[in-house]
């Protein structure tokens, strides 16, 4: 995949990529996230990022009490609670 050979504790351990990743939701937890996931995309959308960080607190609580690491639902709420902060702290 690379034109190197590398050594970081990801690649020489194996760990799995994105794709590889559990996405299985139960579908209780999957509404949940859902009805968060339309009020994340209003304050985005209306470029309110403080109350797009209030709302991805409450995604992180959701999926700490249903899922398990590694997961890609930890991954994609990880990435946009970054992209979150980048914007309220620069």
């Amino acid at each position: 995949m690379f034109f190197f050979d590398c050594g970081c504790d990801a690649c020489v351990g194996g760990y799995p990529t994105y794709r590889d990743l559990p996405s299985r939701v139960e579908s209780g937890l999957a509404e949940k996230l859902r009805v968060l996931e339309g009020l994340l995309g209003r304050a985005l959308s209306a470029g309110d990022y403080q109350e797009g960080l209030k709302i991805h607190c409450k995604d992180v609580h959701l999926i700490e009490q249903g899922l398990q690491e590694p997961h890609r639902i930890y991954v994609s709420v990880r990435n946009s609670m970054q992209h979150c902060l980048w914007k309220v702290y620069g």
